[in-house]
């Protein structure tokens, strides 16, 4: 069942975690629907023009019963294991549109193997351990970046009692009700401003080309954990409750200390 779920954090991140049909052409299957899931953090607004980067993503994918059952029943497979070649996210209003998270030098995403049995559905994550970091995305001079998840292709494989069995590939597009959309991230110029330098990293449009780990100066909002998604306005409510607390601790403080 589609889900959109938000929390925003008392640092002004929002963390969303949401739940999708994905439309899937799978090898023997045909064309079915799996549930994923994918959860992260970003910041809610950003500079304009800066860099900020998606970090801690991960999805969870749910292989259904009948696509089990077949392999238990067929191949007396005991696990399945999937190999993500692309797994697309894009976004509005942003350089560059679209990473390919399952490209080097974060992919091809290993997942599995996974322990199946008789007709029960699956849940495989991908990766195993949330990706650390992505990036950087250089963001527009206005308006807002409009996050979602992209197509996806995944070698499927099966463990059997004589060895691997290759599937084939399956390829999954998003739906186009919105459902996969990860919401969201303001470009303002009263966004907070960080700087500094960041270890290696995950770099579509680096220096060193495309998709090359690097080590970039930055200014944007890369001062908490960062992956899919942001709310612009309810997280950056929270930023300005939490500037107006901390203005009247120190009044508070100062009135006393007179």
């Amino acid at each position: 069942k589609p889900s959109h779920n938000i929390q925003v954090n008392p640092d002004g991140s929002a963390t969303v975690n949401i739940t999708f049909n994905y439309s899937c052409n799978v090898p023997v299957i045909n064309q079915t629907s799996i549930p994923l899931q994918v959860t992260g953090t970003a910041p809610a607004t950003v500079q304009p023009n800066s860099q900020f980067y998606i970090s801690n993503s991960q999805a969870h994918m749910t292989i259904p019963g009948n696509a089990i059952s077949s392999a238990t029943s067929l191949l007396q497979a005991t696990q399945i294991s999937l190999n993500v070649s692309q797994f697309v996210i894009q976004g509005t209003n942003m350089t560059p549109s679209s990473i390919n998270v399952g490209a080097p030098p974060t992919g091809p995403i290993s997942a599995g193997p996974v322990p199946i049995s008789g007709s029960n559905p699956v849940t495989i994550p991908m990766p195993a351990n949330p990706i650390p970091k992505i990036g950087p995305i250089t963001a527009g001079s206005s308006g807002t970046i409009e996050l979602s998840v992209g197509p996806s292709i995944a070698d499927i494989s099966f463990t059997t009692p004589t060895g691997t069995t290759d599937l084939g590939k399956a390829t999954c597009t998003p739906p186009t009700d919105g459902t996969a959309n990860l919401g969201p991230i303001t470009i303002s110029s009263s966004a907070p401003t960080t700087t500094g330098t960041v270890g290696p990293s995950v770099s579509p449009t680096g220096t060193g080309g495309p998709g090359t780990p690097t080590s970039l100066p930055f200014t944007g909002s890369d001062s908490v954990p960062v992956a899919l998604v942001g709310l612009g306005s309810i997280a950056a409510g929270a930023v300005i409750v939490e500037r107006e607390r901390r203005k009247a601790r120190r009044s508070r403080g100062a009135t006393e200390a007179s």
